[in-house]
């Protein structure tokens, strides 16, 4: 009967632990991911002009090297190294209606002082204020990279016409380097300049804006060591 009596607590006592416990299964909240609406990248459209990839650095090359309008010199006020200051003298969709492009094209002031700057240029402005002169970016990584009919003249005079040549040139040769012809180029590319530069193991270049795409790195590097050749 004592036995009885003490297997029957027992049962209770289970009963009683059982339904006052009860496991709740862990609960790991889920992350969110981090998205950037501020400023988001796209993939490069052939049709559409980028701010940060083609127009920032355009400006900086020409109009915003050391001397002129720069953060530090901006010489009649202007400082033409961000977005914020480069739109103040932009109408969105009008062109002609542009401080800043009617001075590219000699309307107003000429600008740069040295020297003009190319048509294929002049047209990548005119088009990126006609299309609303939006502050975007792309990035032009995610296709294929073609390296294997890299060119100086094809492949990397553009590049270096719209990120380099405005500090690089005859008249300024920021940092001793003149980029103006084959001959410069060479130079820096045999010293180690060149690469140091776009990669940013040496001073990092461009200064200001996007740095050169992996694509483009890609190619002066297949350049250098195909003989950095004048072709």
């Amino acid at each position: 009967m004592k036995k009885a009596l003490i297997f029957y607590l027992s049962a209770v006592l289970v009963v009683v632990l059982l339904s006052t416990c009860e496991h709740k299964p862990d609960i790991v909240p889920a992350l969110k991911p981090i998205v950037d609406t501020t400023h988001p990248v796209a993939i490069c459209s052939p049709d559409t002009i980028y701010f940060t990839n083609t127009i920032l650095p355009l400006i900086v090359s020409n109009c915003a090297m050391t001397g002129c309008h720069d953060a530090i010199t901006h010489a009649e006020g202007l400082n033409l190294t961000s977005y914020s200051q480069i739109i103040k003298y932009v109408s969105p969709g009008n062109p002609t209606g542009s401080r800043l492009y009617r001075n590219m094209i000699g309307l107003d002031d000429i600008m740069p002082p040295a020297g003009p700057l190319s048509q294929a240029q002049l047209d990548a402005f005119n088009k990126w204020i006609t299309q609303g002169a939006k502050n975007n970016t792309c990035n032009d990584g995610g296709g294929p990279c073609d390296t294997m009919n890299v060119s100086f003249s094809a492949s990397l005079v553009p590049v270096i016409n719209n990120y380099c040549k405005g500090c690089h040139n005859a008249s300024t040769s920021s940092g001793s380097v003149n980029l103006d012809n084959y001959n410069g180029v060479l130079t820096v590319a045999n010293n180690g300049q060149l690469i140091g530069g776009i990669t940013g193991k040496l001073s990092a270049m461009p200064k200001y804006g996007q740095p050169l795409s992996s694509c483009n790195i890609s190619k002066f590097r297949q350049w250098i060591k195909e003989g950095a050749k004048n072709n």
